[in-house]
């Protein structure tokens, strides 16, 4: 879930070798070590991997383990581990059980993914969202609710960014409107609302070999209301309540459970995720303060108490202080200096041919300008000990470059 896409149709300008001269950045995911190994073999050395009581035949330790550690760092009840986040966000909005017809408010920037359930079956209503965030505006998603035939909302932190989820989440309250939230880039992040994944009616995450806690592929959702959680359960089991026996099916419902060995994975790397939020953050906090206002680059704003996912670090490129060098020619260039970056989300949402028919017109040029002027760079590169070295001398070889080429 959430891809970006590298430019990679412009010739790059010739370069040294120095960039051939650093060191590869760290691997994502990370390798994981002894414990995870034994544990591994120990669960693959049991070809029945039954577990005692009445789910013998559907054996959950890993993935129960796993749900109630990730939701108690959520700050939640409950916590359902699926086998990806798209998955995680289609059973959240099938589990809300809307009447069809309603108006599904979204921003217009972002994945599809998030929104692609809930287009099945209502009328989109695409905003625009801050520049300071990339998230979605408060202001545009109080003038969205104001006709009163708003049905849910969805809400993506993106890049980890916290966004306003304090105002939309009242917003979404004062209405009676659900929320759901796309955390996939957020894992861990720490607001001043609170962990990330604690508000909404239910918190979706991706668990995919990109993201900043991985399993391969997995996805998990986090609430706290009771029948909400056993509604979704049904839905990913196979019609089944949690605890029922292997053949006490009560509904329909689908085989969306993440596997056993995806959840031991996920499990151990949760305790490296706060050590590698931390890491990011403070690269991310020391890049920010480098770029001052003649860079080419914007970062977003971050409050001073807040820690964000950071699962990617995206600002603002602007060329009219590069010499008008195009984002394409730049982000090649950083490419060829070693400085791993792309162009984040291509178009507006509501300019993909699928959802062009099913979107309200509406003015979201903030959305446009992000992504025509957005830089992403890699989440790596605030991971690795020259990370944020590589990308200032990258961005002062490239400037240095484009000012002697047009001047």
């Amino acid at each position: 879930m959430h891809d970006h896409h590298t430019t990679t149709d412009v010739a790059a300008r010739p370069t040294d070798d120095r960039s051939r001269r650093r060191a590869a950045l760290p691997p994502w995911p990370p390798p994981l070590g002894g414990a995870f190994m034994r544990d591994l073999l120990a669960l693959t050395a049991d070809p029945t991997q039954r577990e005692t009581g009445p789910r013998a035949h559907a054996p959950m330790k890993q993935k129960r383990t796993f749900e109630d550690l990730f939701a108690g760092e959520c700050r939640r009840r409950f916590g359902i581990a699926v086998n990806s986040g798209t998955t995680a966000i289609d059973l959240a909005v099938e589990g809300l059980d809307l009447a069809a017809g309603g108006v599904i408010v979204a921003a217009n920037y972002g994945h599809p993914s998030t929104i692609q359930r809930a287009a099945r079956t209502h009328r989109l209503r695409l905003v625009d969202v801050d520049a300071e965030t990339l998230c979605l505006s408060p202001n545009a998603l109080a003038a969205a609710l104001a006709p009163g035939d708003v049905r849910l909302v969805l809400m993506t932190h993106v890049a980890g960014h916290p966004g306003r989820i304090d105002v939309i989440a009242g917003l979404c309250e004062s209405h009676g409107v659900p929320l759901i939230v796309d955390a996939s880039h957020a894992h861990g992040a720490r607001f001043s609302s609170g962990q990330a994944g604690k508000v909404g009616t239910v918190a979706c995450f991706s668990l995919h070999a990109t993201k900043n806690l991985s399993c391969g592929e997995g996805g998990i959702l986090c609430l706290d209301d009771e029948a909400l959680y056993r509604r979704i359960w049904r839905l990913h089991d196979i019609g089944r309540e949690p605890d029922a026996g292997p053949y006490d099916f009560t509904s329909a419902g689908g085989n969306f459970r993440l596997s056993e060995m995806a959840a031991l994975e996920a499990r151990h790397r949760m305790t490296y995720m706060i050590a590698h939020l931390e890491q990011r953050n403070a690269a991310a906090r020391q890049l920010t303060a480098s770029l001052d206002e003649s860079s080419c680059l914007l970062p977003l704003t971050i409050a001073d108490d807040e820690q964000a996912g950071w699962h990617l670090f995206p600002v603002w490129y602007r060329p009219d202080r590069c010499n008008g060098l195009s984002r394409k020619r730049f982000l090649i260039a950083m490419a060829t200096e070693g400085v791993p970056c792309n162009a984040g989300w291509p178009k507006p949402l509501s300019e993909l041919d699928w959802v062009r028919p099913l979107v309200e017109s509406a003015s979201t040029p903030t959305a446009a300008r992000a992504c025509a002027e957005m830089v992403w760079f890699d989440g790596r590169l605030l991971l690795a000990a020259d990370g944020v070295e590589r990308i200032l001398e990258g961005l002062e070889r490239v400037a240095s470059s484009a000012r002697t080429v047009g001047s």
